[in-house]
């Protein structure tokens, strides 16, 4: 039986969606849907998201961007169990991001050298999953955009196994930049983008020369593009290609979306 799950995403211009399944050897996309928020209330679009998907299909991931959560990279003993780890988030959540326990939501995973630590307002989170409710949608699990889009990196045909790689996501009025390894997010970095007065290599330079400067002795396999309008010409200087799906783990036959790249990454969470 194929396993089905909606990836849900509000930005500030439109609401995105994909239904993916899970399958023996990989996912594939049901659909996708992009509806502009701009004519609509976000609830009117959601409910127009809803309206197109199968009621059959219910759990959903809902993703937080990432300027609405913050993250910190914190080294504690590797052998607590994740009950100690969040006993200590608990005491320690106004050091690490100002405010007392009870304004957050907290996670974390373990990495190698620690544990990534994820603070999402509870105003914030609760005030989207109740649009998700009133909409019909049964939110099973809330992730974060970067964190979609390192897992989904593995799947992309560019993908080099073992190696860090980078990927820049072109938006109307932000570049975001991320670095990841098998999966796993280990830089993301945001900066201001506008596509009529900046070419990828303007944007892309400084946030490749912040990263480099922070991790002198790595180096990235290349940079895989995602750009939500028509894409702009690729920089020689840089090892740019453009994110597209792995056929032989998708079965696409044509490329897909851009904008529905991170809602596929949402959807394929927990597999």
């Amino acid at each position: 039986m194929k396993k089905y799950r909606i990836g849900l995403e509000i930005s500030p211009h439109q609401l995105g969606a994909a239904v993916a399944a899970k399958q023996k050897n990989g996912w594939r996309i049901i659909e996708t849907l992009h509806v502009p928020i701009a004519a609509n209330t976000i609830q009117q679009s959601l409910k127009q998201v809803r309206a197109s998907i199968a009621r059959s299909i219910q759990q959903t991931v809902f993703g937080l961007a990432y300027h609405q959560v913050l993250m910190k990279e914190i080294r504690l003993d590797a052998t607590l169990t994740d009950a100690e780890v969040y006993h200590y988030l608990q005491q320690q959540a106004s050091t690490l991001f100002g405010k007392p326990a009870n304004h957050w939501f907290l996670d974390f995973e373990r990495l190698q050298s620690g544990y990534r630590v994820v603070a999402g307002l509870k105003q914030t989170i609760l005030a989207g999953l109740t649009l998700c409710r009133e909409s019909g949608f049964r939110v099973s699990a809330v992730d974060v955009e970067v964190l979609a889009l390192a897992r989904l990196m593995p799947t992309l045909a560019a993908y080099h196994p073992d190696q860090l790689q980078g990927l820049l996501w072109l938006k109307p009025t932000e570049a975001l930049f991320i670095v990841a390894q098998t999966g796993k997010l280990i830089y993301a970095k945001t900066a201001p983008y506008c596509a009529s007065t900046q070419t990828i290599a303007e944007t892309v330079r400084p946030l490749l020369q912040f990263f480099n400067a922070l991790y002198p002795q790595q180096s990235l396999a290349n940079v895989l593009l995602i750009s939500e309008e028509s894409t702009p010409p690729l920089p020689e200087e840089f090892n740019i290609k453009i994110a597209e799906l792995n056929p032989n783990l998708w079965g696409v036959t044509k490329p897909v979306q851009a904008q529905a790249l991170c809602s596929l990454g949402l959807a394929i969470y927990g597999y």
